[in-house]
């Protein structure tokens, strides 16, 4: 059921959206020229946010520029336009000219064809070896959807649990260096100043004399973890759980100052027999598939012990070499 105030713009500005039904309305507003996607924003916001002239105007211009609260209320109204299904979800990916959310039907599909994209992508810019498609354990990484809960826009992360499990770990390693080598980064020469249309990134590490233990760290921490992600995405894959997980995130639009509640969160998948879900019934299908979080806190923490042994075993290294040069 549309709000009242949807069908109102879109009556006023787009008549012709209510000769179409089901899904032929998303591919309907997918095509809407954009002065009259325009006109249908700045409708909403006028008579049902109540946004003032001067800032309707700012927003064609950034849509970035209203208040949280509006963001939010804003964000709500335009997925009944924009999202698909009963939860009018929406996947914030771009897809290939042929296909959209109605005609890949499923997560997975939309993932496997997403992975091999990556793959042609990389063998084309980096010289990479095309591997085989036996070797895909799943995809996902943090990739940004929203859908309607509660009729109030939630925002979602999806990933494999691999890499949700990964991320986690960088952040605790993250932690332990900024602990025990304590570091920042400050600002080169050449740090800001223009070039090639863009600008020069120099910045200088300065870990107070420990530089070279601090890049021999980070460096062996960066290469371990990205092999550990691929032994837990087949390891995952194998024990076939067929499991997704919900578990709680910090709002990405900022915390909510007026103490109003934002739903946000990490939606995490097993392995890719969980990524059968389908677009047009998200929430059920998810639902179905539900398990204890129990199960990620615990390998979170048998991993954080490994990291920890092997970051102090480290720098112990490197103490002794210290002494014995």
């Amino acid at each position: 059921m549309l709000p009242d105030i949807i069908i109102q713009a879109m009556m006023k500005y787009a008549p012709d959206y209510f000769n179409v039904v089901g899904d032929e309305r998303l591919l309907f507003w997918k095509e809407i020229n954009k002065k009259k996607k325009e006109k249908i924003e700045n409708f909403i916001l006028k008579h049902e946010i109540k946004v003032s002239k001067k800032k309707r105007k700012k927003f064609l211009k950034d849509h970035n520029s209203l208040s949280y609260n509006d963001q939010n209320k804003f964000n709500s109204y335009m997925l009944y336009l924009s999202g698909f299904g009963e939860d009018y979800f929406e996947l914030n990916e771009i897809f290939y000219p042929e296909d959209n959310i109605i005609n890949l039907g499923t997560l997975r599909k939309f993932d496997e064809q997403d992975y091999i994209f990556q793959l042609i992508s990389r063998m084309e810019h980096n010289n990479e070896i095309l591997f085989e498609t036996e070797n895909y354990y799943g995809n996902l990484h943090f990739t940004w959807s929203r859908y309607l809960k509660n009729k109030k826009t939630c925002y979602a992360n999806l990933s494999m649990l691999s890499g949700y499990i990964c991320h986690k770990l960088e952040t605790y390693h993250d932690k332990l260096l900024n602990k025990h080598i304590p570091h920042s980064y400050e600002n080169g020469a050449d740090h800001g100043k223009k070039s090639r249309g863009g600008f020069v990134w120099d910045l200088k590490l300065n870990a107070h004399g420990k530089e070279e233990l601090y890049n021999k760290v980070t460096k062996e921490f960066n290469t371990s973890i990205l092999l550990l992600e691929k032994k837990m995405a087949k390891k995952y894959n194998k024990m076939n759980m067929n499991t997704v997980w919900i578990l709680p995130d910090q709002p990405y639009l900022g915390l909510n100052k007026k103490g109003k509640f934002e739903y946000n969160e990490n939606i995490v998948f097993s392995d890719i027999s969980a990524l059968n879900i389908r677009f047009r019934y998200f929430i059920d299908d998810i639902q179905d598939k539900i398990g204890d979080n129990k199960f990620i806190k615990k390998e979170i923490k048998k991993y954080k012990k490994k990291i920890k042994k092997e970051f102090f075993k480290q720098i112990q290294n490197q103490d002794k070499n210290s002494i014995q040069s």
